[in-house]
């Protein structure tokens, strides 16, 4: 299949490699790739194809392989025998390398590094500092981050966060909690935060004014853990999101944009 890219006159030098930025030489749609833009870096054509795309100062060398529909963007590095496919995102500090790969729609992110002969699969998400390396396999609806690490074990349809153990459903909702105040009607609570803003039994919660900012921990937004993470308030409430509500991820404690009272 003819490349939808170019090597280009410039290049770095990476643990010895001569690597070179790359120019689309057609549009790529599924991309948003316009002829003539200038992406990431390559060590070489066999590095890169179908529809993919490597961005920004994201380097891929070695003899790793990105292809399929994925994208590798930012200052991210896959390298070694790594393959990136379907429609994998990798993206921020992450790392991708040795025999590891990231496919379907799995995205990994932050400083994350996946490697040895470990998979990131289906729609799961590695970010922050986590580790997962070994023989580990990571896939369905999972979410992991904090400073988790992983070897040689299947983690399947689970959350782990800063050692916080959060459970999702068949249907890839997440399961937490909230300490929040009750009121004289059982199925409305107040937050501890700000008593005008309710959560109804059965009802969706969002934070309008939630500041989508990863790197901002403690801002605006629902907070989410375990049980026993919260000491204020006089009620515990269990609640549901979803992946895609996700905005930070901090010392055992989820922010999100938008949950469910169940």
């Amino acid at each position: 299949m003819k490349k939808k890219f170019k090597l280009t006159k410039e290049t770095i030098t990476m643990n010895g490699r001569i690597l070179h930025r790359i120019m689309a030489t057609t549009d790529i749609i599924i991309q948003n790739v316009k002829r003539k833009e200038l992406g990431g870096f390559v060590e070489s054509i066999d590095n890169l194809s179908d529809d993919a795309w490597v961005a920004h100062d994201a380097m891929v060398f070695g003899e790793a392989r990105v292809y399929g529909q994925a994208m590798v963007s930012n200052n991210a590095r896959v390298y070694g025998k790594a393959m990136v496919y379907d429609n994998a995102k990798v993206f921020g500090e992450a790392r991708v390398y040795d025999y590891a790969k990231v496919h379907d729609y799995a995205t990994v992110f932050g400083d994350a590094h996946v490697y040895d002969n470990s998979r990131v699969f289906s729609f799961a998400k590695v970010f922050d500092k986590s580790k997962v390396a070994g023989s580990a396999s990571v896939s369905m609806s999972c979410l992991i981050c904090g400073k988790f690490e992983s070897d040689d074990s299947e983690i399947t349809n689970q959350l782990v966060l800063c050692g916080a153990n959060l459970h999702a459903t068949t249907n890839g909702d997440i399961i937490g909690y909230k300490r929040v105040w009750s009121t004289d009607n059982p199925d409305v609570f107040e937050s501890c935060y700000d008593r005008n803003f309710k959560y109804k039994r059965g009802e969706y919660a969002e934070a309008a004014d939630a500041v989508v900012d990863r790197n901002v921990s403690c801002g605006k937004g629902l907070h989410v853990s375990h049980p026993s993470y919260w000491d204020d308030g006089d009620a515990t409430i269990m609640v549901s999101f979803r992946l895609e509500d996700v905005l930070t991820v901090y010392e055992g404690k989820v922010r999100v944009k938008r949950l469910k009272v169940l």
